[in-house]
């Protein structure tokens, strides 16, 4: 229910006639009705509402600004994710908001680029006469070319998000929350299949997304030999975190994944740079066929597999054949994928790239095991021991996560997640595969780094390794361990 003069209401109406049903939260009966939910006939008394006029303009040349998003937030730094923005500013940069709450102590209005409108976000605050001026930065203005390989327009959401680290954009957002879920600027298409949006100074990147279903291939930049051309030298945080790694794009204080891209740009423009001519070309994914086999040489049907697909969390069931295809490589991307037959306990790995269409034939072997316990300092076994709150938390082993990024594309190096220890400090860590090289390092506490556990361990096919026990240190932490 809304109005010029009302505040904006909610109701939750049957449709048919009953008394009004009232949901008393539990336990305390006395307290406030949570949820009421009205007869088909009632009446509902609305309370007077609270309009504000509001104008979005340039900061330099004071122009109107046609197409900002408008919204209300009550939080005195809103973020661009705590809010819903269905208005928009008329040809004159003007909008009414009606229907907001009178008791709201404090009201920002915020002012949020819609598709191809090339100025940054920006909030302002109602005077005394409930008028409201947004000011906005004007950034830099690209035009992007998205072609697929015959030279047709692809459909496509384009947006950009500036690439951490980029000094510039807390300054150019004067104190708002920059939310890595949302864009800075979301492109407009235009007649001719272009889009246009905006960039900031400094590293950032254009991204462009397409529905899986056109079965395009995924996108592959290198975000640190972008920016940091012939840097080396990065520290065991940076090297996961500043600018991305092969397989994602930092931006604001998270990544994204590049996976989920059909094409992206990266840019570095100075400040006051000229508007950005940019080009991409989308390709057809061309998936690789692959066979698993045992040790006899014959088809292994109703394996499991991580990492047939791209993320992490994606639902991968078993697979009814022997052969199937593998899609979303990239030539210049490796993706580790690993077959397990629980029943029979073989084991496959798979190094494979988008770089040819040869198929792959993946023998499986009987797997390994390590199995050990973890000592404290003093050479006592490491469980939970202690008065009640104040005990040890239990001990885990797992590979170093800079080892396992450098090493990501070297088939002979083998990974440990996570392996917990019992109460008793003991570790049992199955499912390796043979011929890799194993390393790992001691967790204590929450994370605390404590030692090496067994460096380059090289198994055999069925082999189950007895490390005995292993003394740790004491718990420190360690960024980028």
């Amino acid at each position: 229910m809304s109005g010029p003069i009302v505040k904006t209401t909610g109701l939750s109406v049957m449709t048919r006639e009953a008394p009004d049903d009232v949901a008393v939260p539990e336990p305390n009966p006395n307290q406030t009705p949570d949820t009421i939910t009205h007869g088909a006939v009632f009446t509902q008394r609305l309370e007077a509402g609270r309009s504000l006029e509001v104008l979005v303009r340039d900061r330099e040349t004071k122009a109107p600004i046609p197409g900002m998003w408008v919204g209300v937030n009550s939080a005195p730094l809103p973020g661009l994710n705590d809010g819903h923005y269905p208005d928009q500013t008329d040809a004159q940069g003007r909008f009414t908001l009606t229907g907001l709450d009178p008791k709201w102590p404090q009201v920002s209005v915020l002012a949020v680029p819609g598709p191809g409108v090339p100025y940054l976000m920006a909030q302002g605050k109602p005077d005394a006469e409930s008028r409201v001026v947004i000011e906005c930065v004007r950034g830099i203005p690209f035009r992007l070319t998205l072609r697929d390989e015959a030279g047709r327009p692809v459909d496509a959401v384009v947006t950009y998000h500036a690439v951490s680290p980029n000094p510039n954009v807390a300054n150019l957002l004067d104190g708002l929350n920059y939310d890595c879920r949302w864009p800075l600027s979301r492109a407009g298409r235009r007649d001719d299949g272009t889009y246009e949006g905006f960039v900031v100074p400094g590293p950032g990147a254009v991204f462009a997304k397409v529905p899986r279903k056109l079965g395009l291939r995924p996108a592959h930049v290198d975000p640190k030999g972008f920016f940091a051309p012939g840097k080396t030298d990065w520290t065991p945080q940076d090297l996961i975190s500043t600018y991305g790694t092969q397989d994602t794009v930092s931006i604001a204080g998270c990544w994204t994944d590049q996976h989920d891209y059909a094409a992206i740009v990266l840019v570095n423009p100075p400040a006051g740079a000229r508007p950005l001519e940019l080009e991409a070309t989308v390709v057809p994914d061309l998936p690789r066929v692959v066979t698993l086999l045992d040790p006899e040489g014959k088809p292994v049907v109703g394996a499991t597999s991580q990492g047939l697909t791209y993320h992490p969390w994606d639902l991968e069931p078993t697979l009814r054949a022997a052969t199937f295809p593998i899609r979303q490589l990239h030539p210049d991307r490796t993706r580790r994928v690993t077959f397990l037959k629980e029943d029979r306990k073989l084991i496959g790995f798979l190094l494979a790239r988008g770089d040819a269409d040869t198929p792959y034939t993946v023998r499986m072997q009987p797997w390994a095991t390590l199995k050990g316990r973890i000592l404290d300092e003093n050479g006592r076994p490491l469980g939970v021991t202690g008065p009640q709150g104040k005990q040890e938390a239990l001990a885990s082993i797992g590979t170093n996560s800079r080892t396992a990024l450098t090493s990501h594309d070297d088939p002979s190096f083998g990974e440990i997640s996570g392996a917990q220890t019992d109460r008793e400090g003991r570790f049992r860590v199955e499912r390796l595969v043979p011929s890799q090289k194993y390393s790992a390092e001691i967790y204590r506490g929450f994370g605390g780094y404590a030692g090496v556990a067994f460096e380059n361990l090289v198994l055999s096919p069925g082999e189950v390794q007895d490390l005995g026990d292993i003394r740790s240190k004491t718990p420190v932490s360690v960024i980028g361990k």
